[in-house]
């Protein structure tokens, strides 16, 4: 019997068909793209290298040529630091030399110019190590300064908010409620130049300038930049000699209400009612950190000669910021209302002033201040009531930096110039002394002196520069340049900087008088002061 196995298949029967590994097969399938791809990126970038080794040499051919051509033009490349410290001391012994050219006559010998730098020099080292002390104030008791020693020149239509006063006192500025900033020159007492701002935005008419009042204005050491603050938030920096702008930082949330710079630096701080300090750095036009600490708006700010800055604000506290320690000082308990207007007086010292009527001298090594004086420009009554009065608020303090003269503001009518005691110690209270009165009608919004005391700039309005619920008819909305006949009397042995003053008689809108003050300022103020030749 024949076995099924071996029979035959049965026509139209299946056969068993043997199974294919498709795992393996799916496998190689999608493995292949990826193995041609790998292939074509290898060999595709080895056809770009062997593209790019001549580019690569151009390219480093050209880098080196441009560091060589950089060497070429810049003469000083190849010298030590001991040769660029010669080198720097040299330039800066001859720009010394060239200011106290242009303050002496042609007919004094070079040995008087020699004396003049050698003090500089030494006032310049004291300066940076903070042990400058100039008393000056003492030279202004008993100088009646009136008419022959001010010249007001009307600009803004209306109040004045801020004004600043180059170091070399030759260059002054100006900003309004009119949304202008204004540039002077103050031997002439002109207007040089105008940056104009507008109320609102046009299409029609675009401005370079702010949208809005302008709230502060602050000068850079050497004259070079301008920076002003706005309503509209914004900072913007502007190029003295060129009158042109450079920058405008947006960083601020709120009213720009403050601005200073560093002394002998380009780096600005600013103040805001965000509640914030932010500081720039105008060398490379750039923004370098944000201060908080204030529980309130920030109504003022100050710069000092090192790395520190002083505030004030409504939350009634002045902060004293560590910029390299990344801290402050916080020094309250005295003023009972929003500070308004902050001045350093040295590194380690500074006034405050307040719309409480009062001003406080503080140390940084003290949290209490060293002085206060109540009702520093006299009192006015309470509206409705015959016995209770108030006092009147300081709308504006500045100090003589390294120097005993401070001077405020208010709208009683008169700048109140003041003499501190800077030999006080630690531990004794110094005492604020009146000097003079300088008869000045109409709210004084801003004070600033120059680096020497011999020009005092103030601003003026008719209103207050925070608000317009008072106004004063009698006051002129410009600036007041005021000429201080001081004689510097700097301390540690340092001898004073000998000036020419010379005796000129003069007439005014009320009598005649005779000035005794420097020829270069005083003698151009009395020449336009005459009548007749009052600037409007």
């Amino acid at each position: 019997m024949n076995d099924p196995f071996f029979l035959p298949a049965e026509p139209g029967a299946r056969t068993a068909t043997p199974k294919r590994n498709t795992t393996n097969a799916k496998k190689r399938k999608r493995d292949e793209p990826a193995t041609k791809k790998k292939q074509n990126t290898k060999k595709r970038d080895e056809e770009e290298d062997e593209d790019n080794v001549g580019i690569g040499a151009v390219e480093d051919m050209s880098d080196r040529e441009e560091s060589e051509l950089e060497e070429a033009d810049d003469p000083y490349a190849g010298e030590t630091p001991d040769e660029k410290r010669i080198r720097l001391a040299e330039h800066y012994v001859h720009k010394i030399r060239e200011q106290a050219q242009k303050r002496r006559t042609k007919d004094e010998v070079d040995e008087e110019q020699e004396d003049l730098v050698s003090q500089q020099l030494r006032r310049d080292a004291l300066e940076q190590s903070g042990r400058l002390r100039r008393h000056v104030a003492a030279s202004l008791r008993g100088v009646t300064l009136d008419a022959s020693h001010i010249r007001r020149v009307r600009s803004h239509q209306l109040s004045v908010t801020s004004v600043a006063l180059s170091d070399d006192e030759r260059i002054a500025f100006s900003g309004g409620k009119d949304c202008n900033v204004y540039q002077y020159d103050v031997e002439s007492g002109k207007k040089v130049h105008a940056y104009i701002g507008r109320r609102s935005r046009s299409r029609d008419h675009p401005v370079s300038g702010h949208i809005g009042g302008v709230t502060s204005v602050a000068v850079s050491s050497d004259g070079n930049f301008l920076a002003t603050g706005g309503n509209d938030r914004t900072i913007k920096i502007w190029d003295t000699r060129s009158n042109t702008i450079l920058q405008t930082f947006k960083g601020h949330r709120n009213v720009v209400s403050g601005l200073a710079f560093r002394k002998s630096t380009h780096q600005l701080f600013s103040c805001s009612y965000d509640t914030t300090v932010k500081l720039w750095n105008l060398d490379d036009m750039a923004y370098v950190e944000t201060l908080f600490g204030h529980q309130g708006p920030v109504e003022c700010i100050d710069g000092g000669i090192t790395d520190n800055a002083v505030s004030g604000g409504q939350d009634r506290i002045s902060r004293f910021w560590k910029i390299p320690e990344e801290t402050h000082l916080i020094l309250k308990g005295n003023h009972t209302a929003p500070i308004d207007s902050i001045s350093f007086i040295n590194d380690g010292m500074f006034i405050t002033g307040s719309q409480d009527g009062s001003m406080a001298v503080w140390s940084t090594g003290q949290k209490k201040p060293r002085t206060v004086l109540r009702s520093a420009h006299g009192t006015v009554p309470l509206p409705g009531s015959e016995t209770r009065v108030s006092s009147r608020w300081i709308c504006a303090v500045s100090a003589l930096r390294y120097g005993d003269l401070i001077a405020s503001g208010s709208s009683d009518g008169d700048i109140r110039l003041w003499q501190l005691d800077l030999t006080g110690k630690l531990n004794v209270k110094q005492v604020l002394e009146p000097v003079a009165t300088i008869p000045m009608p109409g709210f004084v919004n801003s004070l600033s002196f120059g680096s020497e005391g011999r020009v005092l700039l103030a601003g003026i309005g008719q209103e207050h520069r925070l608000g317009r619920w008072e106004r004063i008819k009698e006051g002129r909305n410009g600036i007041a340049l005021i000429s201080l006949p001081v004689t510097d009397s700097s301390a540690l042995g340092l001898p004073a900087v000998a000036r020419p003053t010379t005796t000129t008689t003069v007439g005014n809108h009320h009598s005649n008088s005779t000035v005794v003050a420097f020829p270069a300022i005083t003698s151009t103020f009395a020449a336009q002061n005459t009548p007749g030749n009052e600037l409007v």
